[in-house]
């Protein structure tokens, strides 16, 4: 099971600085949308969509494998192994599913909270926005 965390730390954590350059590179856009008549609470709101969206896309797929195939070889592992193992493996999914989502959790605040610094509208144009 360590060896899971430690993949899912690598994993989340090439994301999310996937995430925070993508951001960077894109602030000139983010200034454009606060030109545009967008206040920082707007900006700020679409940006953390993105986050959450770029994120959880690449779990899709392993989340529709699990939901389809865990049940089937629990089955069968439910033959092999005694009685006193029996849903051993959907225990065992449903801890790693919990890691995933703390890891998520963190990772999403981490994200956000780095990418307010590049979320940077002019004061004067705010104001005239409103």
């Amino acid at each position: 099971m360590s060896i899971c965390i430690v993949f899912l730390v690598i994993y989340f954590s090439i994301l999310s600085m996937q995430q925070i350059i993508e951001i960077r590179q894109n602030s000139k856009g983010n200034q454009i949308m606060c030109c545009m008549g967008k206040s920082d609470k707007q900006v700020t709101g679409l940006v953390n969509k993105q986050i959450a969206i770029k994120l959880s896309s690449p779990m899709i797929m392993a989340l529709l494998i699990i939901l389809f195939c865990i049940p089937l070889l629990n089955g069968k592992m439910n033959l092999i192994l005694p009685a006193s193992l029996n849903n051993i493996l959907l225990k065992l999914i449903g801890e790693f599913g919990a890691c995933i989502v703390v890891f998520y959790i963190c990772y999403f605040g981490i994200v956000s909270a780095m990418s307010r610094r590049y979320i940077i509208c002019p004061a004067h144009l705010n104001d005239m926005g409103q």
